[in-house]
């Protein structure tokens, strides 16, 4: 269909800033900025044949009936759609920022106030057919029944979230050999997730039949076929403290504490609801009902289906690093830390509903996800060699974690895509990374960098692959992580020439990611090619840096991999892959004004 181009993009973005000493040892500093974006959203690409027949396997009329001619069969930037769909996003924050100094430390508290609404459309049927004359027979009288139904489908998705953060910081600044910084911290967060997918044109929908009442059920007047929303009110506390001790005059330990106290409160709705004519006409649920009505299948049997969760999680991190500088061009440094991340909870969905438990929960399928632990090492060398010329940093690490957090896409009975979130028991990532900058002169700087990456499953955990005709259950132990490329390498060179109208900076950037796969499963459908993503771009300042303009394109070869979006199609589409590339080629033009020193 006719409309805005996918991948737009439109962004205005306003700050300002108020810095003042109010005395010799206090000093304030106060920013407020206010970004807001409206995005086309990327739509996703069917590698597949349209499925032209009657399907009945989805909760509403199948929107491919009687299409051919699936351009996006051939060429992923290529969709039919009938609704250009929207993805914006309004954020607004405020940092305050209070300091003073005493005479052998600094007390400073930083506070900070966050929030924004992101609401999101795209066609959900990936068709531009809105409708189609569904090809009922009265079986009664063998004679055809005029039906005409929306196919209309839409995805609509909301985020609405408010977060505030409070630390207070000690930090010693006199010249001993022991420094140490320590403090608190709170934070506070509001979230609130509605996914929508809806027939908005389909009256049918609007008031779905319910076998509670025997009759309407709670009003559905958006025409959604299913809904679900996860709300979450988290709080985190933390006491933390690092001392830095000088061992030599070239060794350095640093010794580091963190205690981190994690509590959520979570509430989730869910709602079904089925519209199938033929169904209908031939006795759903073996209770006939008029070809016009949806009936409501949620979990309570009149939308929607509702449950609160609660839960706590804390944990002790740390770190021991030493560096050593070898001379003033070469320092060589290791540490291991202990890393955690709260757990959380699967909202919206609700599963592991049961409501002979207490709190609904099943004994046998939990709705929560446990925290997330990892022993990280590091060492390396930093260095600056050829009289500054030559910059060559080399990095070793080794990480490795505990109930990995990881987002794993299924198709539910129903043959909606949704998303989990599963604890990974053991998994590892270990590799290098090399780095180097070379200035030639003093105006041009060229960069090399190279990244090497395993991370694999190291323990048995068993998923089921539902793209297949009968679903299979694998066990994914030792197959690599989703989304981690084993090579990466990064070639970039800038030039800077300083002129009597102001200072330009030409740049250009290429890099390169081997294959990998975008699920847990490592089969050729989700698999992505090795590519590559060049940009370029041209900066211009003035000599009192009051005004700069960037002009620049990026993924300057058009590159279409499938980065953003690969996942299988549902049975009908014989489980084609379901793409959508990185970003095209975009060239853009930023400006950016600056008042006051």
């Amino acid at each position: 269909g006719s409309g805005p181009d996918p991948d737009s993009e439109d962004i205005e973005f306003a700050e300002v800033q108020l810095e003042a000493d109010l005395t010799d040892r206090l000093s304030v500093w106060l920013r407020y900025n206010r970004s807001e974006t409206d995005n086309q959203p990327n739509i996703d690409a069917l590698r597949a044949p349209y499925a032209t027949s009657v399907f009945q396997g989805a909760l509403v009329p199948f929107a491919q009936f009687g299409l051919t001619n699936n351009p996006a069969e051939f060429d992923n930037r290529r969709v039919r759609t009938d609704h250009d769909g929207f993805s914006r996003l309004d954020a607004d924050q405020v940092t305050l920022e209070v300091s003073y100094a005493f005479d052998q430390f600094e007390l400073k508290y930083i506070g900070s106030y966050n929030e924004y609404e992101f609401s999101y459309s795209r066609d959900a049927d990936d068709t531009d057919q809105a409708s189609i004359d569904y090809p009922l027979v009265d079986p009664a009288t063998f004679l055809p029944i005029p039906l005409s139904v929306s196919t209309y489908a839409v995805n609509h998705i909301e985020e609405n979230k408010e977060f505030t953060s409070h630390e207070l910081q000690f930090i010693t600044s006199g010249e001993g050999r022991l420094q140490f910084i320590g403090g608190l911290y709170y934070y506070e967060e509001d979230i609130d997730q509605p996914f929508h997918l809806r027939l908005p044109f389909e009256p049918a929908l609007q008031t779905p039949f319910s076998f509670v009442t025997f009759g309407p059920g709670n009003a559905n007047p958006d025409g959604d076929f299913y809904y679900q929303l996860g709300s979450i009110e988290s709080e985190a506390f933390a006491a933390y403290g690092q001392f830095d001790l000088e061992l030599s005059d070239r060794l350095n330990l640093t010794l580091g504490l963190r205690y981190t106290e994690d509590e959520k409160d979570g509430y989730e709705e869910q709602r079904i609801v089925l519209y199938n004519p033929a169904a209908n006409v031939f006795g759903a649920f073996g209770f006939p009902l008029p070809p016009t009505t949806s009936i409501d299948i949620s979990l309570n049997g009149n939308g929607p289906a509702t449950r609160s969760l609660e839960n706590e999680w804390d944990a002790v991190t740390g770190k021991i690093g030493l560096d050593f500088q070898l001379n003033e061009d070469i320092l060589f440094y290791g540490y291991a830390a202990r890393g955690y991340k709260s757990g959380g909870m699967r909202l919206g969905q609700l599963e592991g509903l049961d409501l002979t438990q207490p709190g609904g929960i099943s004994l046998s399928n939990s709705p929560f996800v446990d925290e997330e632990t990892v022993w990280a090492y590091e060492a390396g060398m930093k260095s600056d060699l050829a009289d500054g010329k030559l910059r060559l940093n080399l990095t070793a690490f080794y990480y490795d974690y505990e109930d990995q957090q990881a987002p794993v896409s299924f198709t539910d009975t129903t043959g909606v895509v949704l998303q989990d979130f599963i604890n990974v028991p053991e998994t590892s990532s270990y590799g290098f990374e090399a780095e180097t900058i070379w200035y030639p002169t003093d105006n041009l700087q060229l960069i090399a960098n190279y990244g090497y990456l395993k991370a694999e499953i190291e323990a048995d955990l068993l998923l089921v692959d539902n793209a297949l005709p009968v679903p299979e259950t694998v066990n994914v132990k030792g197959n690599v992580l989703p989304k981690s490329p084993e090579h990466k390498v990064t070639l970039a060179a800038s030039y800077y020439l300083d002129t009597a109208i102001g200072n330009f900076n030409f740049t250009a950037n290429w890099s390169r990611y081997s294959e990998q796969y975008a699920s847990f499963f490592e089969r050729d459908l989700y698999e992505i090619d090795s590519y590559s993503i060049a940009g370029a771009r041209i900066t211009y300042w003035t000599n009192d840096e009051s005004l700069r303009v960037i002009l620049g394109v990026n993924n300057l070869t058009d590159e279409d991999a499938p980065t953003e979006t690969l996942r299988a199609a549902t049975a009908e589409n014989g489980f084609a892959r379901v793409e959508a590339p990185l970003a095209p080629r975009v060239v853009f033009l930023e400006l950016t004004k600056s008042f006051g020193s």
